[in-house]
């Protein structure tokens, strides 16, 4: 009797275990692969954004056999959120169970190491490291192995960004990312970002966007790196990003008066006084203006004896 039990039971455990569905079989991988690749048509769009595709191309972009293929999931993802004519488009895929999990999951981990774990006090290590690889040449070649994990970990980092950014231009999008945990990820890879202009500027984009919400102004007020990372992008990628940096950073001073004192701690205020003086946009320069303003109760006129004698336009 007891044999028989036993092979019953080791029957039905071979049962459920042949019944155990596959997330994403190696048919489905390429198929995603090669889809891409290949533009993509609001008619496509609308039809791959029934509720039973997208929550499996949510269960593919968190639990995908390999990274690759998750990369991919984000990038469809990404790619159907861009549309003109189908704005709420960015809502379905936001609202979606595991999309912004997955997404922000990816941004974690796509360096090749937990973002969540990084070091609040190594900030200026890491901009500076991020600045000396921009001015040097690589005096070595490194293994294709490397090469390819490189690779494919920068891409990983990107597809994130630029998919979190997109939903993010949705007031759903941008409560769905703070709830997940974006405000964070995004903070903790911006020096990574400083060598890809494109990446940075999405990035702070995101993160600018994120602080027009009360939980996202509390998420990246309360993060150790915010202020030293935003102020030192201020003029060092573009014009752009310049912007959004400062735009975050009157976000959350005006959040908290701790932090209008660690910015000036961090020098905004000379930061500022370039910006000011220099090409960036009019949006950029009003942001600015209006930071100086709340920060001028902030400093010691000690600290700064310049002030009061530059042409910036008195306020």
């Amino acid at each position: 009797k007891k044999t028989k039990t036993k092979k019953k039971q080791k029957k039905g455990g071979d049962r459920s275990a042949k019944k155990a569905p596959l997330i994403c079989g190696s048919v489905a991988e390429e198929a995603l692969a090669t889809i891409v690749t290949l533009p993509i048509r609001d008619t496509e769009r609308c039809d791959a954004a029934k509720p039973r595709r997208l929550r499996f191309l949510s269960e593919v972009l968190r639990r995908g056999r390999s990274m690759e293929t998750r990369v991919n999931a984000a990038s469809l993802i990404e790619m159907m959120s861009d549309s003109r004519e189908h704005q709420e488009m960015r809502v379905k895929l936001a609202m979606t169970e595991g999309v912004m999990e997955g997404l922000v999951e990816l941004l974690q981990k796509g360096g090749g190491r937990d973002s969540s774990r990084s070091d609040p006090d190594n900030t200026t290590t890491a901009v500076a490291m991020v600045m000396m690889t921009k001015k040097k040449k690589s005096s070595s070649s490194s293994s294709s192995s490397s090469s390819s994990s490189s690779l494919s970990s920068s891409r990983c980092v990107k597809v994130a960004i630029k998919a979190l950014f997109s939903l993010c231009l949705r007031r759903q999008g941008k409560e769905r990312a703070v709830e997940a945990g974006a405000p964070a990820a995004l903070i903790e890879r911006l020096p990574e970002t400083m060598a890809d202009r494109g990446d940075a500027e999405r990035a702070l984009g995101a993160i600018e966007l994120l602080c027009t919400t009360e939980g996202g102004v509390m998420a990246v007020a309360g993060h150790a790196m915010s202020v030293q990372v935003l102020v030192r992008l201020i003029l060092k990628v573009s014009g752009r990003a310049t912007e959004f940096a400062t735009g975050s950073l009157l976000a959350i001073c005006s959040f908290s008066e701790r932090l209008q004192r660690e910015a000036v701690r961090a020098g905004i205020v000379k930061e500022l006084l370039l910006l000011m003086q220099s090409d960036c946009t009019h949006r950029a320069k009003t942001k600015a203006m209006n930071l100086l303003k709340l920060l001028r109760g902030s400093y010691d006129q000690s600290v700064m004896p310049e002030y009061g004698r530059t042409d910036v336009v008195p306020f």
